[in-house]
C-alpha cells in the first residue's frame, strides 16, 4: 500500500516538534539551577554600609553586578544637604567626590537610584558614620525596583503611557512582521498590493514613532515623573543613555527597512530589507529589558528572539490570512499551505517561552522573588494563549477541512474565528507590554489629608496576619505589633523595616527594630533621619511559605516626635479601609 507523501511529511513534522519540546524541557531542568539576577544589585561600596570611619572619605564608590546608568546619587548629612559631586560611571562602577569637611563627624546617608541593564530603575539607601557611633545596619542593602516607594511613584506616574506605547510598538511590529512572514510561509504575494503596501508603510511609521517615544518615557520613569516629562530634555538624555535608547534606535531602524521593503520602488532589495529589518527590530528585545540580562546570555538571546518572532509572526499573519480567504479557488490552497507550514511555529513558541520562563524566574518562583501581581498578569496572559491555541486547533481540525471541501457555509465562521484569534493575540501583546514593565504598581500618592491615628491596623486579605502600629506616648518611638487571626501575638521568622522620603531624596533605607517590653518591636524616633513625611514599609516573614508586606505613613515633627498618619495607599497584600485606622483618643 502506497503511503501518502503529504501524510509522511506531517508525521515527520510532528516527530521533530516532539523532539524539540523534549530537548527544551531537558534544558529547562538544567537552567532552573542557574537563574540570573533580573536587575542590578549593589555588590559593594566604599564606605561600606554601617561602617564607622575615623576620617571623612574623599570619594564614594558603588559597585553593581552589571552596567548601570545613574539617575540620582546623594550623600546627605544631618541637615539634609547633599555632599556628593557629579557621579562618574564605568560599567557597573560608580564613583563621586564627597565634600565632607575633615572635621565633619556624624552620620551620613547614601541614597542612589540607577537604571539597570534591563532598563528598570533600582534604588536604595544606606548609612555610614565618621568618628561617631556606627550606623545601625551592617550590610549593604539589596533593593529591587519595587522596594523603593520613590521609584514606585515614578513608575506609577508614567507607567500607563509607557505600557500603552509598548503595546502599540508590539502591535505594529506584529502587523509588519506577520505580513512579511505570511508571504513567505503561504507562498503568496498577499499584502503586496498598493493598498496593502501603503498600510504596511503607515504601520512602520507608527512603529518608528513608538520606538523613539519609548526613549523619553524611559527617562520619565527614571525621574519619577509623569508623561509631561517628555518636554524635559533631561528625560530624553536619561532614556537615551540607558539600554532602552540603543534598543529603540535598533527597532526604529528595523521599521525603516521594513517600510522600504513594502515600497514598490525597491522590489529588487525587498528580500534583504525584510531580513535586515526583522533582525534589527527583534534585536531590541535583547538589547534592553529582560532579554538583555538573562544568563546564559547567548542561549537566552537566541531563545528570546525566536519566541518573539514566532509570537509576532503568528498574530500578525492572521489579517492577511483572513484577506486570503476571499481569493476563490486559491483560498483553500493558501490556507492549507499556511496552516501546515506554520504548525512548526507552535512548538518553537511554547518551547522557547518555557525555557525563557525558567531563565527569567523559575527558581525565583520558589524563593518568592516575584510579587503576586506579576503572576496575576502572567496567568491572564497564559490563559489567553491557551484559548488562542484551542481556537487555532479548532480552525485547523474542524473549520479548515470543511472550507477545503467547498462548503459555502464554512468560509464565514472560519473568517470570524480567525478574527477572534487576532483579538486574542492583541490582548496577549497588551499583557506582554504590561509584564515588560514589571507590572503597574498600585497608586502610592501621599495621603496628606489622613488624620493622625493613635493606632493603625493593617490586615492581610486572608486575615491570617494583622499588623498594629502606634506612636508611643510623647512620640518618642513607633511601636509595631503582630497578631494572628485570633488576635494572639504572632511569632515570625523575621521582621524588616525600611523608610523612604521623596522630599528628602532618600530611597528605601533599612531600619532596625528593637524588641519592646510589651512583646512587639520599637523604632526610636532618633532612627528616623529627619523631620518630614516618611513612608514606612514593613516586611514580615511568617514562615518559609508566608510573607507579607505592609506600608504606612509616618510624620516626624521639628520637635523630633513621631505621629502616625495612616496607610500609604494599599499595602502589597493587605486590606486597608477607613475602619482600619482607629483613633484611641
Amino acid at each position: 500500500m502506497r503511503r501518502d507523501p503529504a501524510l509522511l511529511r506531517v508525521r515527520r513534522l510532528h516527530r521533530g516538534a516532539r523532539a524539540l519540546v523534549a530537548a527544551m524541557l531537558a534544558a529547562l531542568g538544567v537552567l532552573l539551577s542557574g537563574v540570573a539576577q533580573a536587575h542590578a544589585v549593589l555588590a559593594g561600596s566604599s564606605p561600606e554600609a554601617g561602617a564607622r570611619l575615623a576620617h571623612a572619605p574623599a570619594q564614594l564608590r558603588l559597585e553593581f553586578n552589571e552596567p548601570v546608568s545613574v539617575v540620582a546619587l546623594r550623600v546627605l548629612d544631618g541637615a539634609g544637604a547633599n555632599l556628593a559631586g557629579p557621579a562618574q560611571v564605568e560599567g557597573g562602577k560608580v564613583h563621586a567626590p564627597l565634600a565632607i569637611p575633615l572635621a565633619g563627624t556624624g552620620r551620613y546617608i547614601v541614597s542612589y537610584r540607577v537604571l539597570s541593564a534591563d532598563s528598570h530603575p533600582v534604588a536604595a539607601s544606606f548609612e555610614f558614620a565618621v568618628a561617631a557611633e556606627p550606623a545601625s545596619q551592617g550590610a549593604a542593602p539589596v533593593a529591587s525596583p519595587l522596594e523603593s516607594p520613590i521609584v514606585r511613584d515614578g513608575q506609577s506616574a508614567a507607567l500607563g503611557a509607557a505600557v500603552a506605547v509598548r503595546a502599540l510598538f508590539l502591535a505594529t511590529l506584529a502587523i509588519v512582521v506577520g505580513a512579511t512572514l505570511f508571504r513567505f510561509v503561504a507562498g503568496t504575494n498577499a499584502g503586496t498590493t498598493t493598498g496593502g503596501g501603503r498600510g504596511l508603510i503607515v504601520a512602520c511609521g507608527v512603529g518608528v514613532a513608538a520606538s523613539l517615544l519609548s526613549i523619553g518615557l524611559e527617562g520619565a520613569l527614571a525621574l519619577g515623573e509623569g508623561a509631561a516629562a517628555l518636554a524635559d530634555a533631561q528625560a530624553w538624555h536619561l532614556g537615551y543613555a540607558s539600554t532602552r535608547g540603543t534598543a529603540a534606535l535598533a527597532s526604529a531602524a528595523g521599521f525603516v527597512c521594513l517600510g522600504l521593503a513594502a515600497a514598490a520602488t525597491l522590489v529588487r532589495w525587498r528580500g534583504f530589507l525584510n531580513v535586515f529589518g526583522i533582525v534589527a527590530a527583534l534585536s531590541a528585545f535583547v538589547l534592553s529589558g529582560h532579554g538583555a540580562t538573562a544568563e546564559p546570555r547567548g542561549l537566552a538571546q537566541v531563545l528570546w528572539m525566536l519566541h518573539v518572532l514566532c509570537a509576532l509572526g503568528w498574530i500578525g499573519s492572521l489579517p492577511p490570512l483572513v484577506a486570503a480567504l476571499g481569493r476563490g479557488t486559491a483560498a483553500a490552497r493558501i490556507a492549507r499551505r499556511f496552516s501546515g507550514r506554520a504548525l512548526v511555529a507552535v512548538p518553537l513558541l511554547l518551547g522557547a517561552g518555557l525555557v525563557m520562563a525558567a531563565i527569567e524566574g523559575g527558581a525565583a518562583m520558589f524563593r518568592g522573588g516575584f510579587s503576586f501581581d506579576y503572576f496575576e498578569v502572567l496567568g491572564i496572559k497564559l490563559c489567553l494563549v491557551t484559548v488562542m491555541l484551542a481556537l487555532a486547533l479548532w480552525n485547523r481540525l474542524a473549520l479548515l477541512p470543511r472550507f477545503e471541501a467547498g462548503e459555502a457555509a464554512a468560509a464565514r465562521p472560519l473568517a470570524w474565528s480567525i478574527r477572534a484569534e487576532l483579538l486574542l493575540g492583541f490582548a496577549i501583546l497588551a499583557a506582554a507590554a504590561l509584564l515588560s514593565h514589571q507590572l503597574p504598581p498600585r497608586s502610592l500618592g501621599a495621603v496628606s489629608s489622613e488624620p493622625e491615628a493613635a493606632i493603625l491596623e493593617l490586615t492581610t486579605a486572608s486575615g491570617s496576619t494583622r499588623l498594629r502600629l502606634r506612636a508611643a506616648a510623647g512620640g518618642e518611638a513607633l511601636l509595631v505589633e503582630l497578631r494572628d487571626a485570633d488576635d494572639r501575638p504572632l511569632r515570625v521568622q523575621s521582621l524588616e523595616m525600611a523608610l523612604a522620603s521623596a522630599a528628602a531624596g532618600i530611597e528605601s533605607l533599612p531600619r532596625e527594630l528593637t524588641p519592646d517590653a510589651g512583646g512587639g518591636w520599637r523604632l526610636p524616633a532618633q532612627s528616623v533621619p529627619g523631620a518630614g513625611r516618611w513612608r514606612v514599609e514593613i516586611e514580615v516573614l511568617v514562615s518559609d511559605f508566608e510573607r507579607h508586606t505592609f506600608r504606612a505613613l509616618l510624620d516626624k515633627g521639628a520637635d523630633g516626635r513621631l505621629a502616625l498618619r495612616g496607610a500609604d495607599a494599599q499595602p502589597v497584600d493587605a486590606d486597608v479601609s477607613g475602619s482600619q485606622s482607629k483613633s484611641s483618643r
